[in-house]
């Protein structure tokens, strides 16, 4: 999965969850330790791996997985939220880069000229 289309994909499905431009990006780089295993709690985070694509690497979330390794799989998911774990299963530590979508859910509206208004006769 390449940044290109990480951004494209992220705009299209923000706007079908109803986010719009409501929403920022972020750049995470990790590092994994031999035989390590990282928890993220992104329940409301969308996480796109762009680099990292090496077999002792295995990712699950509440989307799925990814895992080079696992016997009989034909589909291995990049998009990640929920609880996400991260983990490497050889000694070699890895480097993996993604890129995280965050929807702001609850941005905070400008009131209208009418509760303006509203606001200063009450005053």
């Amino acid at each position: 999965m390449t940044s290109e289309f990480v951004l494209a994909y992220v705009a299209r499905k923000m706007r079908e969850l109803g986010v719009g431009d409501n929403y920022t990006l972020a750049f995470r780089e990790m590092i994994v330790g031999k035989t390590e295993t990282i928890t993220i709690s992104a329940p409301d985070h969308f996480y796109y791996l762009i680099d990292g694509f090496v077999p002792q690497l295995r990712i699950t979330s509440d989307m799925g997985f990814y895992d080079l390794e696992e016997p009989g799989t034909n589909e291995l998911q990049h998009e990640h939220t929920g609880t996400i774990t991260i983990s490497n299963k050889e000694i070699d530590p890895i480097r993996l880069q993604f890129i995280v979508a965050i929807p702001m859910l609850n941005p905070d509206p400008a009131p209208d000229a009418d509760q303006k208004k509203e606001s200063h006769e009450n005053h």
